[in-house]
């Protein structure tokens, strides 16, 4: 039992459909990991609750946001806005976005804080000391995934939204922005119990593919003793915004050509038929079954009932049959097939980029295993035909992923993420233990000149004011190392103007992507789409000694105060900002 530990360890997966919360006990023997499966207006127990944010617990299927996690980039909302009235409904602003988003997420709170406790009180293997706690007296670490496309803004703005939400309203809650979604996925998998065939050395290629996005991510195991199990990043995590809903869009677009061809039938049909039809439970049960072997012997053609339409409705145009949609095996195939080439468009980049990446470094490394996640990694027809692509792939001359072996994991594959945030928090020591930075993090400097430009060539470097342009400083670049729990620490000495309150601001900067040439100024940055990630309002600590700057003619010119910034930078691009002791940080 380690002291230092929270009560309760809440990871928190927001999914693009379903959302999944599991919860551990790190104080008590009893420190297994604990899905939550019971959701409201769910009859049956479901590892994930569908997202479908109202004003009551009416969480019903036809009323489930298919792209609220999405939309919480600016540039797909503005595409799918564009698009709207062909599709899933869309929130006509940002605003509204991130209004739904922090609605369903307090709903998620008030549920989990319900449930959490009353699990705790009516299970015997609970002590009792932890059974007599309250939920604001628990003391309570959320920690949530996030996908690879989210860069550090969004990642940011998505920690105010949890924080609105209710996550971390008490005093003794915390809440954090934990793993990426293959980096939590491969934590997961790689554990011996879970797999047994990752040993020190082995390369892991995590393939994540869920609702809305697939995320892959190259992990190598440093350590796997008896009593510990390590992984480090070696190389930048990437995503791309396909999923299985995207299955669910092709046939709704099969379906909208059938009608394009009969537009009489129209009118004989429920309103966004080819939308229903895609949602319908017996698509779904088609499509989480395709590629299984009991299964795929049994026919050839599919039929599934829609809400709205008539039992005794029959256009065979449309292929409908007493209330029945048809359609044939190869078309179901066809739209899985059109998803999967996306995907495996993602995944050819990232073995290119890997690859490329051994022969600038010099580094030979291989992939061991290729480990699928998610509920469209689950599938038995995306297994198959991944297989046989990377098959094709270690055919290339010195390919990385020759003899690789393909894998899904043990177990639930719909639930790995939201365990592997808990496993990678089960010792103060994270399992993954090293990430690579996929941005550019800089912090924007005050420069001191010349007080007087008529006298800049001699001038003494006392008579200076701080009224230069802003000099960026770079402090952490993209596909650099960061180890986890090891912060980077900035020396900085702030001019201040002996009519300065001694209160000021420092702006951390956030570049996405690889750039050869980093900006070196404000005006050149923000050209570059450079973003301002935070502002930290900083003041000098009462009885703190401020070096002087002296004029030639001996007088103060301004103060100095040096202190230090300790930045943080996690997995999922967010950054924390600590300051010494001689300031105090104000916000940010």
């Amino acid at each position: 039992m380690n002291n230092h530990q929270p009560d309760l360890c809440i990871g928190v997966d927001f999914g693009t459909t379903y959302t999944g919360v599991a919860w551990s006990t790190p104080k008590e023997e009893n420190n297994k990991t604990n899905i939550i499966k019971q959701w409201p207006g769910e009859t049956e127990d479901e590892e994930k609750g569908p997202n479908c944010p109202g004003e009551r617990y009416e969480w019903r299927e036809d009323k489930k946001w298919k792209l609220l996690k999405l939309l919480l980039v600016p540039e797909t909302h503005e595409m799918r806005s564009a698009n709207n009235g062909h599709g899933p409904s869309v929130p006509g602003t940002m605003h509204e976005v991130h209004k739904l988003v922090t609605l369903y997420l307090s709903q998620i709170y008030a549920h989990i804080s319900n449930e959490i406790p009353e699990l705790i009180k009516t299970n015997d293997d609970f002590s009792e000391q932890l059974k007599l706690k309250t939920w604001d007296s628990l003391a309570i670490d959320f920690i949530f995934s996030t996908p690879t496309l989210w860069g550090a803004p969004i990642s940011h703005c998505f920690k105010d939204i949890i924080s609105k939400a209710g996550f971390g309203e008490h005093k003794l809650h915390k809440v954090a922005l934990g793993l990426t979604e293959p980096e939590a996925a491969a934590v997961f998998t790689c554990q011996p119990e879970v797999v047994g065939k990752v040993h020190k050395g082995h390369v892991v290629l995590s393939i994540d593919a869920g609702g809305g996005t697939t995320d892959l991510a190259f992990i190598k195991a440093t350590a796997n003793t008896a009593d510990s199990f390590t992984l480090a990043e070696i190389h930048p995590v990437g995503g791309t915004d396909v999923g299985s809903t995207r299955i669910d869009s092709e046939f709704a677009k099969l379906v909208k050509d059938r009608i394009k061809e009969y537009p009489e039938a129209q009118s004989e049909l429920p309103r966004d038929f080819p939308t229903r039809a895609s949602q319908s439970d017996d698509f779904q049960s088609c499509k989480h079954k395709l590629g299984s072997k009991l299964w795929d012997r049994s026919t050839d053609d599919f039929a599934i009932e829609v809400t709205g339409l008539e039992k005794s409705y029959t256009n065979r145009d449309l292929g409908i049959k007493q209330g029945e949609l048809f359609f044939t095996r190869q078309q179901l195939e066809s739209c899985f097939d059109i998803t999967l080439n996306h995907i495996k468009g993602l995944i050819k980049r990232a073995v290119d980029q890997f690859e490329d990446n051994n022969g600038r470094t010099g580094t030979l490394w291989h992939v061991d295993h290729i480990i699928l996640s998610g509920g469209l990694g689950s599938s038995d027809y995306v297994l198959k035909e991944l297989t046989t692509y990377f098959r094709d792939l270690s055919k290339g001359a010195n390919s990385c992923v020759a003899g690789s072996r393909v894998l899904r994991t043990n177990g639930n594959a719909r639930t790995v993420v939201v365990e592997g945030l808990l496993y990678d928090r089960r010792t103060k020591a994270h399992a993954l233990r090293e990430h690579i930075v996929r941005a550019n993090y800089g912090i924007i400097v005050e420069e001191t000149r010349p007080k007087w430009p008529a006298l800049s060539r001699n001038v003494n470097p006392a008579n200076t004011t701080t009224d230069a342009p802003d000099r960026i400083r770079w402090l952490v670049k993209f596909g650099e190392t960061v180890q986890v729990g090891k912060p980077i620490t900035v020396e900085i000495t702030k001019p201040l103007e002996k009519s300065d309150q001694r209160k000021w601001t420092e702006k951390i900067v956030w570049l996405g992507g690889e750039c050869p040439c980093l900006p070196a100024n404000m005006k050149k940055g923000l050209k570059e789409g450079m973003e301002v990630l935070r502002s930290v309002d900083i003041e000098v600590r009462k009885g703190t000694k401020l070096s002087s700057r002296r004029t030639f003619m001996g007088t103060t010119a301004y103060h100095e105060c040096n202190f230090k910034l300790i930045l943080s930078v996690g997995p999922s691009g967010d950054c924390d900002v600590e300051v010494s002791e001689n300031v105090i940080k104000l916000s940010g």
